[in-house]
C-alpha cells in the first residue's frame, strides 16, 4: 500500500500529457537455474516451478514522435522462487512421505525497457530492457518444513542483495485503459555467485496493465 501511496503523490509533480502512467498485476511462474561449476559434467539444473504473484507501478512515454517507439519504466514487488522435491522417512516406513519445498524470494525491482508496436494491429507490442532488484526478504527450505533432507538447499546461503537481468516481452492493448501480455526475466548475474555454486531467479509473468 506504501508503494500505491508514494506512487500517486508524486503525479501531480511530474505528469506530463506526453506521459501515461499505470497498475501492473503479475501473474508469475518462477524457478532457478543451478550450476555447480567445479562440476562441470552436471550442467546446469533448473528447479520446479512455483506460482508467485507480483503488482507494481509504471510510466511511459514516446520515443519516437510517431509513437511506434515507447520507453517504460516500473517499479515491482515480485515474489520470485522454486520447488524442489524432497521426502521426509524411509521408503516403505511407517512414517514416509513426499513434499516440495519451497524457497520464495521477495524481491523490488525496477525495469526500464523499450516498447516496438508495430503497425499492424494484429501483431503484438514487443518491448526488451533491463530489470534490476533489491532482495526484501527469503524463506529458504526448513522455514516452511522443520526438516530439511535435499542436499540442494545446504548450498543456499551468501545471497546477493542486488539483481541484474535481461527482460524480453509480447504485449497487446486491448483497450485504451487494458493491456495484456507475457513477459520473462532471466537474471545475468547470479543471485548466488560462489566458486562451487552458482544460482540464477528465472521468472516468466502474464501482466495485466491498467492505465489511469
Amino acid at each position: 500500500m506504501l508503494l500505491f501511496f508514494v506512487f500517486y503523490a508524486s503525479v501531480p509533480l511530474i505528469s506530463q500529457p506526453s506521459v501515461h502512467f499505470g497498475i501492473d498485476l503479475k501473474l508469475n511462474s518462477a524457478t532457478q537455474l543451478m550450476q555447480f561449476p567445479e562440476i562441470p559434467n552436471e550442467g546446469t539444473f533448473q528447479a520446479n516451478s512455483l506460482g508467485t504473484i507480483g503488482f507494481g507501478i509504471f510510466a511511459e512515454t514516446k520515443v519516437l514522435k510517431s509513437g511506434a517507439l515507447k520507453g517504460i519504466a516500473k517499479l515491482n514487488y515480485i515474489r520470485k522462487g522454486f520447488r524442489l522435491p524432497n521426502q521426509y522417512g524411509e521408503l516403505f516406513s511407517p512414517v514416509y512421505f513426499e513434499f516440495d519445498q519451497k524457497h520464495t524470494f521477495d524481491f523490488l525491482d525496477l525495469d526500464l525497457l523499450l516498447r516496438y508496436k508495430f503497425k499492424s494491429r494484429f501483431l503484438p507490442q514487443i518491448s526488451a530492457g533491463l530489470r534490476t532488484g533489491v532482495l526484501l526478504a527469503k524463506k529458504i527450505g526448513s522455514d516452511f518444513y522443520p526438516f530439511n533432507l535435499s542436499g540442494y538447499p545446504k548450498e543456499f546461503y551468501g545471497y546477493n542483495k542486488m539483481s541484474s537481468g535481461w527482460i524480453i516481452g509480447l504485449s497487446n492493448r486491448l483497450t485504451k485503459e487494458l493491456s495484456i501480455g507475457l513477459e520473462t526475466n532471466l537474471e545475468f548475474l547470479p543471485t548466488i555467485n560462489r566458486d562451487n555454486f552458482l544460482a540464477r531467479n528465472w521468472v516468466t509473468s502474464f501482466n495485466i496493465s491498467y492505465y489511469l
